[in-house]
């Protein structure tokens, strides 16, 4: 071919940002990602951005660089009870109740109550009747 990438057929595009949308649009198509022409041929889609990339790789493998343990906070931790209940809700009408199923103790433990006003029940029945 001549090119320097063996197995490679770079693309050129007249229009600038026609190659991100060939591109796009064969990715897109799940049948043509990996597409096996034959027995030791598939094809496969790649910006030049990338191939310039993936030719920097360097041919022996190196362990990656082990960082030491860092802890981070529990972002779940309002999801979590000490006592290890598990909540849920009740909702009626426009009434809502949040409560804690406490198995032990054999009855609910309400946690949050919420009724909405006079005005957002109005504004809800107008909506409701428009549909």
């Amino acid at each position: 071919m001549g090119y320097g990438f063996p197995g490679i057929i770079p693309l050129h595009f007249a229009v600038r940002g026609g190659s991100l949308d060939c591109v796009r649009e064969l990715l897109a198509r799940e049948k043509t990602l990996n597409y096996k022409l034959d027995r030791s041929h598939i094809l496969a889609v790649s910006m030049f951005d990338d191939i310039e990339k993936f030719m920097k790789v360097p041919d022996e493998w190196a362990p990656p660089e082990m960082k030491p343990y860092a802890p981070i906070e529990n972002l779940q931790q309002w999801l979590t009870d000490e006592k290890g209940r598990d909540q849920f809700v009740i909702r009626s009408g426009l009434d809502m109740e949040v409560l804690w199923n406490d198995v032990r103790q054999m009855k609910p433990e309400p946690t949050y109550k919420h009724s909405l006003s006079w005005h957002t029940r109005q504004s809800q029945e107008q909506e409701r009747h428009r549909n």
